[in-house]
């Protein structure tokens, strides 16, 4: 097979994935789940993992308002209701406490 058609029908698959990634996450935006703290991302942002995350194959959540002093406390579970998605992350907002 040429390398042309190669690349071609492996970016046609990356799309199909992506938009199925996508439609997925959709699905959790709203719903409130537990997310395990393992990071700060680079913009200071606490980020984990719900229970459909593993780390190194799937997308990561990022927690808005957690914490609110400041202190990022990993494996902490935080509760969060789901407010946005995109191809492969979510976006939470941490539960009041």
């Amino acid at each position: 097979m040429p390398a042309r058609a190669a690349k071609a029908r492996l970016d046609h698959l990356l799309a199909v994935q992506a938009e199925a990634s996508a439609e997925r996450n959709r699905e959790f935006v709203g719903r409130t789940l537990d997310v395990l703290v393992d990071g700060v991302d680079e913009e200071g942002f606490a980020v984990g993992r719900t229970y459909g995350q593993a780390p190194e194959v799937d997308g990561y959540t990022r927690l808005l308002g957690y914490p609110a002093d400041g202190v990022v406390e990993l494996g902490a579970f935080v509760p969060a209701r789901i407010v946005d998605s995109s191809e492969y992350d979510l976006v939470a907002e941490a539960a009041p406490p």
